[in-house]
């Protein structure tokens, strides 16, 4: 069974046959190859006509030797074009005989070539091309060609390859870093509007707190005043209501007399002791008497016969006659 193998082919451009930019145009051919081939080619192909090889197509092949250095020759094929341009009865392996110059070059690319009909290119033409591919790779030990311009462009490369992942994964580390900064930005808003909605809250808890203790300490007030003036109408009616049941407080009584309406009957003397302070014939105006009253639980005086006094010394002043 036959295994399907991938071959990936680099087209450069043509070389003109004359001189004219013909250095220019090999180094663009270069620069071509070592851009599109790195790390290396396993095969490269020279192609040029078999019907009229000129000393202009040996000095190309010359100067791609010495771009890619000698050790190049293990890598290459030539391809004859034309084919059908040979004379009858020629073929490809007489046309390279004829020419010294070809033949030694062949010899030095260790006869690696063919030849192609431009007319007609058949399957045989290139199954013969990849089995002399296949047999050149392997006796290279599947190795493709290289050389110091190609590992200093390979080195390029993988050091670009890096500097891409570097800014790439920069890039990402960049734009995660950046989500994440537009997410706590989001959260530190979130967490601000909480605030500030907590703030307001507490404000008009506050006011509400505030306004409620005015209100309590202006009904505490006025259920204050409102007590002071029940108590003070209440007890305004309770002392209306006492002194109108209250009788009148009478004082005590003060006897004034002449002398001789003071002197005590015989039944009075059994009762009274009496202490008389005689006045003086100076004292003209009038004369003090001080009556202590005596009860004894035999007394018979009749109550109406002598005035009521109470158990306490009772000073009379009596008038002058």
């Amino acid at each position: 069974m036959n295994q399907a193998v991938k071959i990936s082919v680099t087209d450069t451009m043509g070389v003109c046959s004359t001189r004219e930019d013909h250095d220019a145009i090999a180094q663009l051919i270069g620069e071509q190859i070592f851009e599109e081939t790195s790390p290396g080619p396993h095969a490269i192909l020279i192609v040029c006509r078999i019907d009229r090889f000129t000393s202009l197509d040996e000095e190309i092949i010359e100067l791609i030797r010495s771009m890619f250095g000698s050790n190049a020759v293990r890598y290459c094929i030539f391809i004859f074009t034309h084919e059908d341009q040979l004379e009858p009865g020629d073929t490809i392996q007489k046309c390279v005989k004829k020419s010294n110059r070809v033949h030694s070059l062949m010899h030095q690319y260790q006869n690696r070539y063919l030849s192609i009909n431009n007319k007609n290119v058949t399957e045989e033409k290139i199954k013969e091309l990849i089995e002399m591919i296949n047999k050149m790779v392997t006796e290279n030990n599947d190795e493709y060609y290289t050389n110091a311009e190609y590992q200093r462009i390979e080195l390029l490369r993988q050091f670009e390859k890096k500097q891409r992942v570097f800014e790439e994964e920069a890039k990402q580390s960049e734009m995660e870093r950046l989500r994440q900064e537009k997410k706590n930005l989001e959260q530190e808003l979130a967490n601000e509007r909480l605030r500030q909605k907590n703030t307001q809250h507490e404000d008009v808890l506050k006011q509400q707190s505030h306004l409620e203790e005015e209100l309590y300490a202006g009904a505490k007030n006025a259920l204050s005043s409102l007590l002071d003036i029940v108590v003070h109408a209440a007890k305004k009616c309770v002392d209306d209501h006492f002194k109108e049941k209250k009788p009148a407080r009478t004082s005590a009584p003060v006897l004034s007399a002449s002398r001789s309406q003071l002197i005590p009957s015989p039944a009075v003397k059994d009762h009274l002791k009496i202490s008389s302070s005689v006045p003086t014939a100076s004292d003209s105006t009038s004369e003090q008497i001080q009556i202590t009253s005596v009860r004894t639980a035999t007394s018979s005086v009749a109550k109406n016969s002598i005035p009521q006094y109470s158990d306490h010394k009772t000073q009379y002043t009596p008038q002058s006659p």
